[in-house]
């Protein structure tokens, strides 16, 4: 069993900017175009949600304990908080690396980050083995944004490669609420698994943080709604998620405001109203604590990657 305590974090702003194994990093993108230069590391913590395609060869890692070998055609996706361990590549491996922070997928995916997160509630991590077109679809992805990547200094540069990540992005949550709904179509198959009791409660708090209007920010008030105690609760999420109930709760606060901000007319003080923060001050320092600008600035971040051309164009040269 893992000691998550024992493990150190690793996020994006703990990358060497210099880092000659590095093709390209910001403050919440980074890609890796030939990953056999990444050298050998101890466990870490990845706060990050991590992309891997294998073209040729194989990579064995370790997720979560869990022993993972990812061989050719296939695309290897995981959560934030996830513990890799033992990374090792065969002498002809051939692969990319994507790795996006939790704020830029929130960003990218806007009200459809629900379909992203509960792919990930019961495991951390998905293995895909892609059939020709899909291969070539997301090898032409990550040759495009290597290209793109390659032109920094060029006008609008990052919108061109965050439109391109929202696209496959996009495009991967399409096939997820598609196996969702075909899953949630054979109730039988439910009735013949029955959840575990930890497992049944975790979904349960899962199903009321998401049908919830407003996102209560307290973990007491969903332990109560779920008759157990608040340890409780944080025992079970941990262990069924390796997430406290707070990042969850966080996780989808941030959500609703990103899609309060970037897809309503709402003003900044409406959006604080209504998901019921105790003033706009708290509001404020809020939003900029989780992504590092004000809510106005933010929300003109969140439509500027909405629109391309003219729009765009238009919206720079009146900042300048």
């Amino acid at each position: 069993m893992i000691n998550d305590d024992m493990i150190p974090s690793f996020g994006i702003e703990d990358i060497n900017p210099n880092d000659p194994n590095v093709d390209y990093l910001d403050k919440d993108l980074v890609f890796v175009d030939d990953m056999r230069r990444l050298p050998d590391a101890a466990a870490m913590k990845f706060k990050m949600n991590l992309t891997l395609i294998c073209l040729h060869g194989r990579l064995s890692v370790v997720l979560n304990g869990q022993r993972i070998e990812v061989g050719e055609r296939q695309l290897l996706l995981s959560h934030s908080n996830v513990i890799a361990d033992d990374y090792m590549v065969s002498p002809n491996y051939e692969g990319k690396l994507l790795m996006v922070s939790d704020r830029l997928a929130k960003m990218l995916l806007g009200q459809y980050i629900d379909i992203w997160q509960r792919e990930f509630y019961e495991r951390p991590y998905i293995l895909v083995s892609l059939n020709d077109r899909d291969f070539t679809g997301f090898t032409c992805f990550y040759q495009l944004t290597s290209m793109k990547m390659e032109e920094i200094g060029t006008q609008l540069h990052r919108e061109v490669i965050l439109v391109l990540l929202q696209a496959s992005l996009l495009d991967l949550c399409s096939r997820f609420q598609s196996a969702q709904e075909q899953q949630a179509a054979l109730p039988s198959q439910a009735e013949a698994a029955p959840l575990r009791q930890g497992s049944l409660l975790f979904h349960r708090f899962l199903d009321l943080l998401t049908s919830a209007a407003i996102k209560r920010r307290s973990v007491t008030y969903y332990a109560d709604q779920l008759s157990v105690t608040p340890k409780y609760l944080s025992t079970v999420c941990r262990r069924e998620s390796g997430k406290s109930p707070h990042e969850w709760i966080r996780e989808y606060t941030l959500a609703d405001i990103a899609y309060y901000l970037k897809s309503t007319t709402l003003t900044i003080k409406e959006i604080s109203d209504r998901l019921e923060f105790p003033n706009l001050s708290f509001f404020g320092r809020f939003v900029k604590e989780h992504f590092g600008v004000s809510p106005m600035k933010y929300r003109e971040n969140l439509r500027r990657v909405s629109y391309t051309g003219t729009d765009a164009a238009s919206s720079d040269r009146h900042e300048q």
